[in-house]
């Protein structure tokens, strides 16, 4: 898949996230996109991996300053490519989201706790994330599957 599509795919999932009423989604989206990167990754590294055999890296990280956290993050990386669909949730050199692109420098601030495949990601703990974000996957889906789309299979 190309980075290109990957973007297209990528603005399609953020677009519909800004869009679509949340409320029933859970806690983990109330202030979106803030606190909301880890489920929003997992959600957009499953459809890739599930709609088109995808099989991308889930990153989770955390970020200090000195000695101090100053919080976490999550995005998924295809070999050298960054997929960051909530890196505008930071006040501090934000990207525009949704970011796909090779340039690291503001993704090097952070220091990677975990890369794991998505396909091992979800043979461990896919019955825990449908139960979290499950209902917001379910929506998205079903809105992606009514855009039309040269992606969609």
């Amino acid at each position: 898949m190309t980075p290109e599509t990957i973007l297209e795919l990528a603005c399609k999932y953020r677009k519909l996230m800004d869009e679509l009423d949340r409320r029933k989604w859970g806690v983990q989206f109330s202030s979106f996109p803030r606190g909301s990167c880890g489920a929003a990754t997992e959600m957009f590294g499953t459809y890739l991996f599930e709609r088109y055999s995808v099989n991308a890296k889930y990153v989770s990280s955390t970020h200090t300053d000195g000695l101090e956290p100053h919080g976490s993050h999550a995005w998924l990386e295809l070999d050298d490519l960054i997929v960051d669909l909530t890196c505008d949730q930071f006040s501090h050199d934000p990207l525009p989201a949704p970011y796909v692109g090779k340039d690291r420098s503001w993704h090097s601030q952070w220091a990677v706790d975990h890369k794991t495949d998505m396909e091992v990601w979800l043979e461990y703990n896919r019955a825990l994330m449908f139960s979290t974000w499950g209902e917001a996957y379910k929506d998205l889906l079903e809105q992606l599957n009514r855009l039309p789309s040269r992606t969609r299979k």
